[in-house]
């Protein structure tokens, strides 16, 4: 089966249940959680004033009968949302547009206890002539790690600006305005009347390379790009290799590389080998020509794939918050990773023994107690917590032969996803799918991946509970979060991404939609995101439609992958020396905190990455003997340190996924909601 997104990603598939609800993790938790994320929307989804009238979001986001959602979940989604835009972390350099221009930035890492700082740190700034004031900005195009952007002043002259994430690069294009490169430079080395090198006062280097002449004025330390410009480079050289020079044989290999730069979008093709279950992803920056061009290998990429810098020469790399970059010259970089086996069912992973059955119908029964206590909520996001736990205490009930029990669970559970359809609809504005009582800014995109992924695995876990005539109306609904979230599988032309919320070079999602903070971008619950893809992969095996479950299926296996490079540092040299924990719990465009949104509290830290339980938790909770004995060390004293206090032990959860222990957590349900009859019948 293969998908074609548009010529954006192709991904070729070559050959080929019941309940828990640690989700409503209490509610204290979720309460606690949910005044968190209120935070978040309260700075993240301020409506911002165009500069003037002609400005256009997005060449794919101007009306709702281009039937797609707007931009957003991106490194650069600020440029959508702002007036000019936050930092854009298109590591390993950094950009921020202001009213004057692009500064660009090479940034330092910096450390302390609980976080790692990749601040953006201005070397150099691009701007128009005698300084004009920018009074336009149109982007022009947006696509899947790279985009583009026009920029007007006062004299309605323009220049075109392309960034790309992962590419030390920045292109300009000025055919009707000079522009001039300045900031913090020490000294300006000609190598050529069409090449430069930047020596800035931090000594960090920049490769200025031309289409045509330029001017230097040595006096201030300026360069001149005359109108006229088919195409002007600036390149951030690797930190590692110290002072190069014009004879330096980097110097000479990016020269060569970059003059096969070529415009176009960025891509990437997946393949999986039925034969050893791993995917092979190849990225391009040009669909339509394999010329060399510069790429960084990141982290992830090598804790993926060995042998993958024995077959890229690296010209040298960049530390950044998210581990050391190696820079290449390629047309075409490809790795590969494994894919995740992931269960069915409930019953895929839980211990039906006979000897367990009465000891786990005594804990159902106090679960399915303590959950008639609880309230429906009216939010998308708790609702949607309540409705995903519903639908696994029905499957329970079905597995544990509790036959009564199991017919009017599901009874009321159909009838409250019946009732559901109705609180969704699609914004006519921005395309987005928004709910009648929306949370933590629903209704500008933040964090629908959270959200909607507890729908689709309701619906889908009683999907053949549901009548005929009901099935069409449940269809339209998970049709209309597949058109939001992954238009890559649906027929349009018009939106260049493959889905909204993944990050094709980082292999993780991100969950504020318009990133309008100093640090970027940022996703905190790496464990929701996993299970966004694990939904979708669900509904593809109840709904029996393949072309869905095999993209979920790649979809959680590069997540996971992600998750655990920079949530969990496998692969990547933290914590370092100053740095002391082992996951990261929130990740920002330009650093990442062992913290969380809502609580300094080391059972939510953790917590926030394990939650919630579902059968995907067989594969995303099993770690490295390395990983768990480092994870052991750091958590369990901690939790020893406050039992008695309302902290609950999540870390045995890890021990019992992993078979390393794992002890039947207290009762503590006036505090955290404990599903203990799924943690009794895990395998």
């Amino acid at each position: 089966m293969c998908y074609n997104t548009t010529g954006l990603i192709l991904v070729c598939i070559m050959a080929t249940k019941t309940s828990n609800y640690l989700q409503t993790f209490g509610f204290a938790f979720v309460a606690i959680m949910g005044l968190a994320l209120l935070c978040i929307s309260l700075f993240s989804q301020y409506i911002v004033t165009p500069i003037s009238e002609n400005v256009s979001a997005s060449s794919s986001q101007s009306s709702a009968t281009q039937d797609v959602p707007i931009t957003t979940h991106t490194w650069y989604s600020s440029l959508m949302y702002s007036n000019y835009s936050e930092p854009l972390y298109a590591l390993p350099v950094t950009y921020k547009l202001t009213s004057l221009g692009i500064e660009v930035g090479a940034p330092r890492l910096d450390e302390t206890e609980k976080t790692v700082f990749y601040t953006h740190n201005p070397s150099l700034f691009i701007g128009f002539e005698s300084n004009e004031t920018i009074t336009g900005k149109e982007v022009t195009h947006a696509g899947e790690w790279d985009v583009s952007f026009t920029l007007t002043n006062q004299k309605q002259k323009h220049m075109e600006i392309t960034i790309t994430k992962g590419d030390p690069t920045l292109v300009v294009r000025n055919n009707d305005s000079a522009i001039q490169i300045s900031g913090s430079i020490h000294s300006i080395d000609q190598l050529s009347p069409q090449t430069y090198l930047l020596n800035t006062i931090t000594g960090r280097q920049f490769l200025l390379i031309s289409s045509v002449d330029t001017q230097v004025n040595a006096s201030i330390l300026t360069v001149t790009i005359p109108a006229g410009t088919e195409t002007t480079q600036l390149i951030l050289l690797p930190d590692n290799v110290g002072v190069v020079d014009r004879s330096s044989t980097l110097v000479q290999q990016v020269v060569g590389c970059s003059r096969n730069y070529q415009p176009g979008m960025t891509a990437y093709d997946v393949n999986l080998n039925a034969t050893d279950h791993t995917y092979s992803v190849s990225y391009y920056r040009n669909s339509s020509s394999l010329d060399k061009q510069l790429m960084t290998i990141w982290p992830h990429q090598r804790s993926a794939d060995s042998t993958i810098l024995e077959r890229y020469q690296s010209l040298g790399s960049y530390k950044t918050d998210r581990g050391v970059l190696d820079l290449v010259c390629t047309g075409k970089l490809t790795f590969t990773i494994k894919q995740s086996q992931l269960p069915h069912a409930w019953s895929d992973v839980l211990s039906l023994d006979g000897d367990k059955l009465d000891t786990a119908k005594a804990l159902f029964n106090q679960d399915l107690q303590t959950f008639n206590a609880l309230t429906v909520p009216t939010g998308v996001y708790f609702k949607g917590i309540y409705l995903k736990n519903l639908a696994d205490l029905v499957e329970l009930s079905h597995l544990l032969g509790l036959t009564t029990t199991f017919e009017d669970l599901k009874k009321r559970e159909v009838a409250l996803l019946m009732s559901e359809i109705d609180s969704f609809s699609v914004d006519d504005t921005t395309s987005l799918v928004v709910h009648k009582s929306p949370e933590f800014g629903n209704e500008k995109g933040n964090d629908h991946h959270f959200q909607y992924s507890y729908y689709i695995y309701a619906y889908s876990q009683m999907y053949e509970y549901f009548s005929e005539t009901q099935k069409i109306s449940v269809d339209a609904l998970i049709r209309m979060f597949e058109k939001e979230g992954v238009p890559g599988l649906i027929d349009s032309s018009l939106y260049s991404r493959s889905n909204r919320f993944f990050d094709p070079i980082e292999y993780h999602s991100w969950a504020d939609a318009q990133a309008l903070f100093a640090d970027g971008n940022n996703q905190e619950s790496s464990s929701e995101a996993l299970f966004y893809w694990y939904s979708w992969y669900l509904w593809g095996e109840k709904s029996n439609q393949s072309n869905i479950k095999e993209l979920a299926s790649y979809l959680y296996s590069a997540e996971l992958l992600g998750r655990n490079t920079y949530w969990f540092f496998d692969g990547i040299n933290y914590p370092n020396d100053r740095y002391t924990a082992p996951i990261a719990s929130i990740i920002w465009g330009g650093k990442f905190d062992y913290a969380t949104w809502f609580s300094a509290q080391d059972d939510k830290i953790l917590g926030i990455q394990l939650l919630p339980l579902s059968p995907s938790s067989a594969v995303s909770l099993k770690f490295s003997e390395t990983k768990l004995s480092a994870l052991r060390s750091y958590f369990e004293p901690k939790f020893a340190q406050n039992a008695g206090t309302g902290f609950i032990n999540y870390f045995e959860y890890v021990k019992k996924i992993n078979h390393v222990g794992g002890e039947l957590l207290p009762d503590q349900r006036d505090s955290e909601y404990i599903p203990r009859t799924f943690y009794y019948l895990w395998k």
